[in-house]
């Protein structure tokens, strides 16, 4: 029933099943920065960062690092300008997630714009 998966669809769900540590999105979402060596694909953080801007104008990345944090990146052509890149990617408490989220939506602009732009939704109404 189409009606009761409306009702019950309220977030999202994460599961961290990587292999390895998942590495800062500060550093994944760098602009022109590499230490990769030559047995390595991909440079510069292009892939990802050329795949977001591929499918949207707006592109949430998200990592759960743990089960303490979740850090959200954020490729927005609103952003850029002919002069800088601009990729801001913030890290969330999982224990204080809520506040931490509002917090970043007063505070921070690039995160506030992105988010309003996306929806502008309620964290707390799950919508």
């Amino acid at each position: 029933d189409n009606s009761s998966l409306q009702r019950s669809a309220a977030g999202l769900c994460m599961m961290n099943n990587c292999s390895h540590t998942i590495p800062p999105l500060k550093q994944v979402l760098e602009v022109c920065g590499s230490k990769k060596g030559q047995n390595e694909i991909g440079e510069n953080g292009v892939g990802v960062k050329q795949a977001c801007a591929a499918l949207s104008s707006l592109s949430f990345v998200l990592t759960k690092t743990n089960r303490e944090k979740l850090c959200i990146g954020i490729l927005n052509e609103s952003l850029q300008t002919p002069t800088k890149v601009s990729i801001p990617s913030y890290t969330f408490a999982a224990n204080t997630l809520e506040y931490d989220f509002e917090e970043a939506m007063k505070s921070k602009r690039s995160f506030r714009e992105s988010v309003k732009s996306y929806g502008a939704g309620n964290v707390r109404v799950g919508r």
